[in-house]
């Protein structure tokens, strides 16, 4: 079976110590990989880079600026790929317009340590909500993608971007450097894919999501508490990323087709009526508009 055969393998750390490690670690594996006849292991360009500080933004511009691919791939430290997942997924690039690839995703699950039944069931309780939130963001991906080729945010679990979106200083400098309402706070630390789905679309680039087994992305969720804080922080991205999509940014307004809202809205042929509801807790609550948007009128479009 044919496997992942990786330009260059890029990894970036926060210290010293643990870049020796991996470095070790990774050189063994790829040792052993080479003695099967399909890896190719003298072509594989393997670093391991130190940031001097732990900030996602920083740690993956270290990390883009060292890759020489046309086509690079953000990934995780917690993620897992499929034997043909880079064959499955570059085969998207064939079309020059496209700019940024997301991948499908799924739970793996992870061996409950708990010492009574009660135990197992509360993980598994945490662990369920977690998958069902992965999968909903997923199927939303796939469906408003599908519909007019526009998506709220490809997730920085694991994208395939090309080299010349992200290696332009002025993404790098945009994106080590963004502020929100109005530049009074920041720079920002999350939302980076947030951000990078914006500019690829502002950019006038074309984002695709590769939904086929293949392309399938297995990753681990974190516990209990940890899983509560996400949401928190699921939870302040939304308003603060939508509200910079369309307030601040705007580019969705000229680039998509159908709708931009983030649960009911009509078509933008009429600004009159143009109904926006911001995941409030009851559906169909209009800001601008002539009448309240029913269940039967939700949206296929995100951002």
């Amino acid at each position: 079976m044919a496997i992942n055969l990786f330009a260059e393998i890029i990894i970036v750390t926060n210290s010293e110590t643990t870049r020796k490690r991996i470095e070790n670690i990774g050189t063994q594996v790829l040792n052993d990989l080479g003695k099967d006849s399909s890896c190719k292991r003298s072509n594989v360009n393997f670093q391991v880079k130190v940031c001097p500080v732990t900030n996602k933004r920083e740690q993956l511009v270290i990390g883009i600026k060292a890759a020489k691919t046309e086509l690079i791939v953000l990934a995780d430290d917690h993620v897992f790929f499929k034997p043909q997942f880079v064959t499955d997924v570059t085969s998207v690039f064939e079309k020059p317009l496209v700019g940024l690839c997301g991948t499908r995703k799924s739970v793996r699950r992870q061996a409950l340590k708990a010492t009574t039944v009660w135990g197992k069931y509360w993980k598994r309780y945490w662990n369920f909500l977690g998958s069902t939130y992965l999968a909903q963001n997923d199927f939303r991906a796939r469906c408003t993608n599908a519909a007019d080729g526009g998506v709220n945010v490809v997730s920085g679990r694991a994208l395939f971007v090309r080299r010349k979106i992200v290696q332009d200083p002025k993404f790098i400098s945009k994106y080590l450097n963004e502020r929100f309402l109005f530049g009074l706070f920041g720079p920002l630390n999350s939302d980076d894919d947030n951000f990078l789905t914006r500019w690829v679309t502002k950019e006038g680039w074309e984002i695709k999501i590769q939904d086929t087994y293949e392309a399938t992305v297995k990753t681990t969720l974190g516990q209990q508490h940890k899983f509560i804080g996400q949401c928190l922080r699921w939870a302040r991205t939304t308003y603060r990323s939508n509200l910079c999509s369309l307030l601040t940014d705007r580019t969705a307004y000229a680039a998509l087709t159908f709708y931009v809202t983030d649960w009911t809205g009509r078509k933008l042929d009429n600004p009159d009526e143009i109904s926006f509801s911001f995941a409030l807790s009851v559906d169909g609550v209009p800001v601008k508009g002539k009448e309240p948007v029913n269940r039967a009128q939700k949206t296929i479009r995100t951002i």
